[in-house]
């Protein structure tokens, strides 16, 4: 109960030198995980991507396929993917620097999206080569995408 309002100054002191120690603290903290200013740098190699395929992997279509970029915002998507096919987009080659990402969709009038993840680079992927984003509805539910390296001469 010491933050119950009270007329003696003893009080009003004690509650304000501990708002003071929790902002000290508060402010310790910030600092700490703000520390350098620096973004970790990525893991794997600097790729480009230019494009998106996303493949329906069931018997039935997939409605509203969503490839995003919380970070940002940005986003792919398809409004409508009949069963065994993909629908594909290109677009100007941007930076990726293993952003995590977060596919949703939905099947049979149900909503569905995987948790944010990171695309792994191509094990035979070097720095400055580009790539495309595959996003897979492969089984009722579950969805995942990698990337995909441009076959040579098509970047």
């Amino acid at each position: 109960m010491w933050l119950k309002s009270s007329t003696t100054p003893w009080n009003s002191v004690r509650l304000a030198s501990r708002l003071i120690a929790v902002a000290g603290t508060l402010l310790q903290l910030h600092a700490c995980s703000t520390s350098g200013g620096q973004t970790p740098p990525a893991q794997g190699p600097a790729l480009q991507i230019s494009g998106v395929e996303i493949y329906n992997g069931l018997a039935y279509p997939v409605e509203d396929v969503v490839i995003l970029v919380p970070a940002s915002g940005e986003f792919v998507s398809c409004g409508n993917v009949l069963p065994d096919s993909s629908c594909s987009t290109s677009f100007p080659a941007r930076d990726y620097r293993e952003t995590p990402v977060q596919v949703s969709w939905t099947e049979q009038g149900e909503p569905h999206h995987t948790p944010e993840f990171k695309l792994a680079a191509p094990a035979a992927a070097r720095d400055g080569e580009t790539a495309y984003i595959r996003v897979e509805v492969f089984s009722s539910g579950q969805a995942g995408a990698k990337l995909v390296l441009m076959p040579p001469g098509t970047d």
